[in-house]
């Protein structure tokens, strides 16, 4: 798979960061399901809202982008009840069809129960790995732990910008696969998903501006500039 340059973010500047109500909502589920299960669920609604967000910034009529197309390529619907009951039927009557017979194989098949490949883009059965959920549990608690309070809050929403970010780089990599787009263009879609944080220097570089402009010296001001020069070798 492609990569995109990437920038650290924190919770505050990820766009995609659960409300606090359906946190919580998540910190219920606790009681009932497994932490698998719940961190599964943040993680696809992380990757919902970040499709959504790619395909509303990709419907621009200049960038030239049938949008339908990848929603379909990254969320695929299952075959109808009707289909399916049509493929039973086939299998009734005909038996299985021969792989051999190319056109009655494909077009029977197409009617055929969604293998597992088939819902590998819906992010269903895409959990945030176990390396993950040890990185967040020693991010929050300071060292390896059993997820228990707060934590689980925490580690969902770390979930949901898991999710998001996975689902990000897929659309990348289908605009770069199957729409064509050349690598420099689909980095454009990443940078405005993902915006790199200012760096201390250019902050210190906008005070600045605002020091020559104004002549306006406010201790905030200076303590910026005084840090970013420090933080330059010697």
């Amino acid at each position: 798979m492609t990569k995109f340059t990437k920038s650290q973010m924190t919770n505050q500047q990820h766009p995609i960061t659960p409300p606090p109500e359906l946190v919580e909502q998540w910190a219920h589920m606790f009681e009932q399901h497994t932490d698998a299960e719940v961190f599964n669920q943040a993680a696809r609604w992380g990757a919902d809202q970040e499709l959504e967000a790619c395909v509303e910034w990709l419907q621009d009529p200049d960038l030239n982008v049938d949008t339908y197309k990848l929603k379909a390529a990254r969320r695929p619907k299952p075959p109808s009840l009707k289909k399916q009951a049509c493929d039973a039927l086939d299998t009734y009557i005909y038996g299985e069809p021969d792989p051999r017979d190319t056109e009655t194989h494909c077009s029977r098949s197409a009617r055929t129960t969604p293998s597992a490949k088939h819902w590998r883009h819906s992010m269903t059965n895409q959990p945030p790995p176990p390396e993950m959920l040890q990185q967040w549990t020693t991010e929050y608690w300071g060292n390896p732990g059993e997820i228990i309070g707060n934590g689980e809050r925490y580690i969902a929403t770390k979930a949901a910008q898991w999710g998001a970010d996975q689902e990000l780089e897929a659309c990348c990599e289908y605009l770069t696969s199957r729409a064509a787009w050349d690598s420099v263009d689909v980095q454009v879609l990443f940078n405005h998903r993902r915006p790199k944080p200012q760096s201390l220097n250019d902050i210190a570089l906008q005070m600045l501006g605002t020091i020559e402009r104004d002549a306006h010296y406010l201790p905030e001001i200076t303590d910026v500039i005084r840090k970013a020069l420090e933080s330059q070798p010697s």
